[in-house]
């Protein structure tokens, strides 16, 4: 009888120890998560503008994201065709043109892509207007100068001497900024061959110098820019006056080198002639067109490498920033979401990947090519020469 009580009171000692045991751990529980919590606000709060960025507008950094890495996998592109552009040149070697009839003849059923070397030479140039130059290729344009009023409004402060108070004060400023519009450009071409030191020759098909693709390292010769000023008292008050007017003249002149880069097949219009021409589109090297390299320039093969090399590293710089917007503008989003860039990392792995297994394809379909060109190389040599065409 006494010591009923007495296990009562131990036993119910007991559980109000465990209850403030059990209610001590879930306080603590729910203070680390308080403190968590907490720690992540001020982690977000002491981050960069850009993850507060993120934070606000989600929308707009997924686009930002989007567009940059469409951007990045553009200007990407063009990097790679300027490095294909470099391959294509120093895989393919030069020739002379009395050695080409042979390599056609060696290769009936294939496309034979040639690097060749020579003058300019036409049996009925043009005469360039303005210059009187004998030329395969002239074209003549018309500029207009002109002055165009600009304002500018400069605001500012002015403080009264009497009263001590500043009041704002706008002035408009007038000023004259000089441009020009092109009209009137006119373009006149006809057949023209290349003839080289060998003494073979090749027409040159005028397609390569119309098409953005060959032509986009050839340029033409200024013969001629005169400017003529004119008086225009009607356009006085007017804001856009015209002062003059300049008439150029650019020519591709007989006897300039040029090399061409080009698919070479029999001429139909000469008979045991060569023309070279575009890549058709079903050949040896690329299933389209615009996967080839062809060009005609003016440059030597040193400095259309270079010039190459440093469009190529403008168009890398250009992807390189543009994917580093990218990736960073994703893995801001992510990071103000829930505090992770793994999605940011996960795509840059993922790229990096691609870029690999990209350049090792190209690697491969470049040993091919040179495989290829050599195989044809080593055909010819087996077939007597043909003769010369003049």
């Amino acid at each position: 009888r006494n010591t009923a009580p007495r296990c009562r009171s131990r036993f119910g000692g007991n559980m109000s120890f465990l209850k403030t045991i059990v209610d001590a751990l879930h306080y603590a529980l729910q203070d680390e998560k308080d403190r968590a919590r907490e720690m992540m606000r001020t982690q977000q709060q002491s981050s960069s503008g850009l993850v507060r960025w993120a934070a606000n507008s989600p929308d707009a950094a997924l686009v930002t994201a989007l567009a940059s890495g469409t951007m990045a996998g553009a200007t990407a592109y063009f990097a790679r065709r300027r490095m294909k552009d470099s391959e294509f040149i120093r895989d393919i070697p030069l020739v002379s043109l009395s050695e080409v009839p042979a390599i056609v003849a060696a290769n009936p059923d294939e496309s034979v892509l040639v690097k060749v070397k020579g003058e300019v030479r036409a049996s009925q140039p043009l005469v360039a207007p303005l210059s009187g130059t004998q030329c395969v290729v002239v074209r003549t344009m018309k500029v207009r100068h002109y002055e165009e009023q600009r304002k500018t409004i400069v605001k500012g402060k002015k403080t009264s001497k009497k009263e001590g108070a500043s009041s704002e004060v706008t002035n408009e400023k007038n000023s004259w900024k000089t441009g020009e519009e092109q009209y009137g450009v006119e373009e006149l071409d006809t057949d023209f061959c290349i003839v080289d030191t060998s003494g073979g020759a090749a027409r040159v098909s005028k397609d390569l110098l119309k098409d953005w693709i060959g032509a986009r390292y050839f340029d033409l010769i200024k013969a001629k820019d005169e400017y003529q000023p004119v008086s225009n008292s009607s356009e006085q008050r007017s804001t856009k006056r015209t002062i003059g007017y300049s008439l150029k003249e650019y020519v591709l002149p007989l006897g300039v080198e040029i090399v061409v880069l080009a698919e070479a097949a029999i001429d139909p219009s000469a008979e045991g002639g060569i023309i070279l021409r575009r890549p058709s589109k079903k050949n040896m090297f690329d299933r389209a067109r615009m996967t080839n390299t062809y060009l005609v320039t003016r440059m030597s093969e040193d400095a259309l490498l270079d010039d190459i090399e440093r469009r190529g590293f403008l168009w890398l710089g250009s992807s390189a920033i543009t994917g580093a917007i990218s990736l960073t503008s994703l893995g801001a989003l992510h990071f103000a979401r829930d505090g992770s860039i793994m999605a940011a990392v996960a795509a840059a792995a993922g790229l990096l990947a691609a870029g690999t297994a990209l350049f090792v394809y190209g690697q491969d379909r470049r040993k091919e090519r040179r495989d290829m060109v050599k195989e044809q190389r080593d055909r010819a040599s087996t077939i007597p020469s043909a003769p010369v065409v003049e």
